[in-house]
């Protein structure tokens, strides 16, 4: 196997929240069956980004949590709405007096990121998966070609793993992203 990093252009989707806060608290977004990592906000209003899967059904439902009970606890809904076709509509079901989604739209943008790229001597017999943390990275498979995009190159290592019959992956490759040094190929127990 031999493994590169290389910069790409990429165009990524993107779901934008307005949302604003009565007071300070953490928020998270919950979007189809995805969710934003928490974020502390101050009171007033913010927009919040996340990426979004090239082919985002539509409706996408949105809903807008608000964590109570401290940094154990869990997210009481505020407020939701579904992104379609046409728009945002807002749900009158729920209408949180703490946290409000003004608006929810989608986004395409163009930028730079990493991609990291496997040729391997023949294509992979089985399907493979990749993650970087607790994130799933968007992988091709192009023959002996494997391309991964990278959610945050240096920081974890990314594993590549082979599907496996009970549905999990069984990592079969580990590897450092480094802007400063070569690419290490790590142990796979590391």
């Amino acid at each position: 196997m031999d493994a590169q990093l290389v910069s790409v252009l990429a165009e990524k989707a993107l779901l934008n929240a307005t949302v604003s806060l009565a007071s300070a608290g953490e928020v998270a977004l919950f979007y189809g069956q995805n969710s934003s990592p928490p974020q502390s906000l101050e009171a007033g209003q913010h927009t919040l980004s996340v990426p979004v899967a090239e082919t985002s059904a539509r409706p996408l439902p949105v809903q807008l949590g608000l964590r109570s009970g401290g940094a154990a606890g869990g997210f009481v809904l505020q407020d939701d709405g579904w992104l379609t076709a046409s728009g945002w509509e807002r749900s009158s079901a729920v209408s949180g007096a703490q946290a409000q989604l003004l608006n929810v739209a989608a986004q395409r943008q163009t930028e730079r990121g990493l991609e990291l790229r496997l040729s391997f001597a023949a294509p992979p017999s089985t399907p493979f998966g990749a993650w970087q943390g607790e994130t799933l990275l968007p992988l091709q498979i192009d023959g002996t070609m494997v391309a991964v995009g990278l959610a945050d190159a240096g920081a974890q290592p990314v594993y590549i793993g082979e599907a496996q019959a009970d549905g999990r992956y069984a990592v079969v490759y580990s590897l450092q992203p480094d802007h400063c040094k070569a690419l290490r190929v790590l142990p796979t127990t590391e």
